[in-house]
């Protein structure tokens, strides 16, 4: 089994969550990473073929994109770190675009899978909300599940650049992801 992937959602390039996750992947030189924006994904359009039987859970666009391969990945490692923006209150689209692909994995029930941990640092702009992350907190948790993983969420408030991203934010990220 790999060990730990990093995983950048964001569709921002050189902002707070790009800061954040290069924080960690400077201190975990061995990790290795993926940044969604850099990688063709087509998102789901909910035509359901990877739910009849004669497709066994396969996607109509496993062909196409980079989804699968990135599937697999994370279903292999043994941690997994998300890094990601909150936009209104949820996942950035091309994230939740990401993350609707994984019903074709769902189709397969892989139930056997043993509990592994996985762990995301979710930065927002906004400084107040009483249920800022719950949405993508529940996201998440379904989305892991499907791959074997229990997520555990930072949500950090009032980051809406990388300059708010101060001493004290930084360590408390790196305190979080240390933190199996």
């Amino acid at each position: 089994m790999k060990k730990t992937l990093l995983v950048n959602a964001s569709p921002h390039l050189k902002g707070s969550t790009d800061r954040a996750f290069n924080l960690v992947l400077e201190k975990w030189e061995k990790a290795e990473y993926i940044v969604l924006r850099d990688r063709k994904i087509i998102p789901c359009i909910g035509c359901q073929t990877c739910a009849k039987a004669e497709s066994r859970g396969r996607c109509i666009f496993e062909d196409k994109d980079e989804v699968k391969a990135i599937f697999d990945s994370l279903a292999q490692r043994e941690k997994l770190v998300f890094f990601s923006p909150i936009y209104f209150y949820h996942l950035p689209s091309l994230f939740k675009g990401f993350i609707d692909r994984a019903q074709s994995f769902y189709m397969l029930n892989p139930a056997f899978l043993p509990v592994k941990k996985a762990k995301a640092v979710l930065l927002a702009g906004r400084p107040k909300g009483e249920k800022l992350f719950e949405g993508a907190r529940l996201t998440l948790k379904y989305f892991l599940q499907i791959f074997g993983y229990e997520v555990e969420v930072l949500g950090l408030r009032g980051v809406d650049g990388p300059e708010d991203l101060d001493a004290h934010k930084e360590q408390e990220i790196l305190d979080f992801v240390q933190s199996w």
